[in-house]
């Protein structure tokens, strides 16, 4: 695959920089993206990124954003930083930006898929009123389960494993977009490329970019709008420290993991070598 070598060679995975000594935050900050692309008033930015993802036509027409709190934001909460979103045929969407790698991602996303396809059924109605329900995960790391993937964005729905050609049905699909992807793999739809760019960075858009999707523009609008708010920037940081602790405490059981199997072993080869 070609490298891409503009501003994504550039941007690292973490969510925020320092400039003019105060602390620049990035959308793959789990809250700023949540508090982008699901606040009320900003459908139309959310409607574009979903029709750029998914390569169709979408009508938002309600986006739900639970209110997030700062005892919120210094855990993981499941089902506390996505988006939500309903169209207006009814279809669900459930946007997730994911920070932190979890060995079990992929059973959490169809626990969430799962979670919002039965939400729509009360007691004694029929299954006729299930709608299509979509999970978008996008994640700061690269999942290794699909390590032989080379697209940045890949899309997974139930197929007939004879054929590969039949799609049971419509109304489950799973798509995933691995950010550190965007660094060796070449990304052919320049509209997908520039929301992608935002994400990771919107500082790194050029005035192409934002000329060419007024809603990328809009969305850029916002970002600085969501930093210049002093509050806004509490919570934010405040998520922040939540995934420094959480990486520096991970990174810290890996190290002890590693120092006790490299303990016992040495043991185990000390007891082989006396008997």
């Amino acid at each position: 695959m070609t490298t891409i070598s503009s501003s994504f060679s550039k941007t690292n995975n973490n969510t925020r920089e320092k400039k003019t000594n105060k602390e620049i935050y990035y959308p793959t900050n789990d809250y700023l993206f949540k508090r982008i692309f699901g606040y009320k008033g900003n459908e139309k930015i959310t409607e574009d990124l979903i029709e750029t993802i998914l390569g169709r036509k979408c009508e938002v027409i309600e986006i739900k954003s639970d209110e997030v709190t700062e005892k919120d934001l210094r855990k993981d909460k499941i089902g506390v930083l996505d988006v939500f979103v309903k169209e207006k045929d009814g279809t669900q969407i459930n946007i997730e930006m994911q920070v932190a790698e979890y060995k079990y991602i992929i059973d959490r996303i169809l626990y969430y898929w799962a979670k919002k396809y039965i939400e729509v059924l009360q007691g004694g109605d029929d299954y006729e009123k299930l709608k299509p329900t979509k999970v978008i995960l996008i994640t700061n790391f690269e999942i290794q389960k699909l390590n032989t993937l080379e697209d940045i964005v890949n899309s997974f729905k139930i197929i007939d494993t004879k054929t590969g050609k039949l799609i049971l049905t419509e109304n489950l699909e799973l798509v995933i977009i691995e950010l550190p992807k965007m660094k060796k793999c070449q990304l052919k739809n320049k509209e997908l490329k520039s929301w992608l760019k935002f994400i990771v960075n919107p500082n790194s858009l050029g005035a192409k970019d934002m000329d060419e999707n007024k809603y990328i523009k809009e969305a850029k609008e916002e970002y600085d709008k969501v930093l210049a708010d002093e509050h806004e920037r509490d919570l934010i940081a405040q998520r922040e420290r939540y995934w420094l602790d959480y990486n520096s405490m991970r990174n810290a059981m890996k190290r002890e993991g590693f120092e006790e199997g490299k303990k016992a072993g040495i043991e185990a080869g000390m007891k082989e070598r006396k008997s």
